[in-house]
């Protein structure tokens, strides 16, 4: 009643499935939620054991659940920001590892995705609850406030940039009957390969650190969209990545929860379908197809020619036309890196080819002549297009369009390399045609100064 009193809107839990907002009240517990004394003393007069679990989002408030022991591995801009929380809720008897509460912004919806904090823990946002105290801890934990008041203070900036805004339609997890619906309407298998990638960047996320829940979310939401675009069946999305999660417990992670919660995978599933069936299913795959598509080829064609927005020469002037900005610590060129700077922990590499190539990185391979440069630079386009391991090994984390600017050869060789190397990757003829793949052959060397492409 006191949390009520406080204005935070409450649900009861059962304690055989203490972490589950609906395990009493239904699937619909979104909407149930209350801080209505005559509720309250209705459901915990039926049964006194009932957990209690707090509403986040309709309560106003947004939590960040840190599931490391203590701040030694977290950032310093991330512990400086949580200690500044109006409220803080820890689960364990000494240590860190807790809820840290804040207001959610005014006028703003922020939704349960963590960004870069996902790596340290997670958010509660909209449609996210926390167990609050005095319930029982069902992993040997202790919930017990160690800072408590009004919560007015939203998150500071190094939290804030982690968030983002909560889906504006509401939308209720499917029931099995309509769930079973919508594997059975989403059977299509144009691209069996990118699958791959989805189940890839699940466990390659885990194996970052990020809390295996939230990494199974996010891992669904990819998968059925690919699934509603046409390329694989919802069904063995569901399949595979239900057996990679709860997988993932089988062995244990040091200071994390040793198994997943009855049912939790499947109500995400049902959750998530529910977000995402409503997206037109063309759109969305022409959104994904990029360069496959006609028409947005040959926009990457004129892009490409003189005059265009991707030409060196428009680069060029848009640079010159920027402003030149001082650097943030007001100095010249050199700049100092402090031991204590150098000693915060790293943020973990977000890789497009785990272990070869980072996310938006540009690099140069380099090698003696004949030594196949072009040969490895298809086959990691090619790889990344279709969403297949590298050479079988190398996990591709983020799959997507391919614009390659071939700078030697001709199309037919470059096609010649394309289709061998296609073949050894396993990928039809018919799953080659369909990939987000395009290539361009107007492209000069750096030392050809007549090229149109220079």
């Amino acid at each position: 009643m006191a949390y009520a009193e406080a204005g935070w809107y409450v649900l009861p839990t059962d304690p055989a499935n203490i972490k589950n907002p609906g395990s009493v009240v239904g699937g619909k517990w979104h909407e149930l939620s209350s801080r209505d004394p005559e509720q309250i003393r209705r459901w915990w007069s039926a049964k006194p054991n009932y957990g209690i679990a707090l509403h986040c989002g309709r309560s106003g408030a947004v939590m960040f659940d840190l599931d490391a022991d203590d701040f030694d591995t977290v950032p310093g801009r991330f512990v400086e920001a949580l200690r500044s929380a109006d409220a803080i809720q820890l689960t364990r008897p000494v240590g860190d590892r807790g809820h840290y509460v804040f207001a959610m912004p005014q006028g703003e919806s922020l939704s349960n995705r963590a960004g870069a904090f996902a790596t340290y823990g997670e958010v509660r946002g909209k449609n996210g609850v926390v167990v609050a105290a005095p319930t029982p801890h069902p992993g040997g934990g202790h919930y017990h406030w160690a800072k408590a008041g009004p919560v007015v203070t939203s998150p500071p900036a190094a939290l804030r940039e982690c968030l983002s805004a909560a889906n504006t339609n509401d939308v209720e997890p499917l029931t099995d009957a309509a769930f079973e619906e919508f594997l059975r309407a989403h059977d299509r298998d144009d691209r069996p390969g990118a699958m791959n990638v989805v189940i890839d960047r699940f466990r390659a996320d885990v194996a970052a650190g990020v809390s295996r829940h939230y990494a199974m979310v996010k891992a669904l939401g990819f998968g059925y969209r690919d699934a509603i675009a046409g390329y694989y069946p919802a069904r063995r999305l569901t399949d595979a990545l239900s057996e990679a999660f709860h997988a993932a417990y089988k062995k244990p992670i040091p200071k994390r929860r040793p198994r997943p919660g009855g049912g939790e995978f499947m109500a995400a599933a049902r959750y998530v379908a529910a977000e995402e069936g409503g997206v037109d299913p063309d759109e969305l795959r022409a959104r994904k197809d990029g360069f496959v598509d006609v028409k947005n080829f040959k926009l990457s064609q004129r892009a490409l020619a003189p005059g265009g927005r991707w030409h060196p020469d428009t680069f060029d002037e848009k640079l010159r036309a920027l402003p030149v900005e001082p650097a943030e610590y007001g100095g010249g060129r050199y700049r100092l890196v402090t031991a204590r700077e150098l000693a915060e922990p790293v943020e973990p590499m977000r890789w497009l080819v785990r272990g070869i190539w980072p996310e938006r990185s540009a690099g140069v391979l380099a090698g003696d002549k004949k030594s196949l440069k072009t040969w490895n630079l298809q086959a990691i386009a090619l790889a990344v297009s279709a969403g297949t391991a590298l050479f079988g090994r190398y996990h591709v984390t983020s799959s997507g369009a391919v614009l390659y600017l071939s700078g030697e050869g001709g199309r037919n060789t470059f096609a010649n390399r394309h289709q061998v190397i296609a073949a050894r990757y396993g990928i039809s003829a018919k799953v080659l045609r369909e990939l987000p793949f395009g290539a361009e052959f107007g492209v000069g060397t750096l030392t050809d100064r007549s090229s149109p492409m220079l």
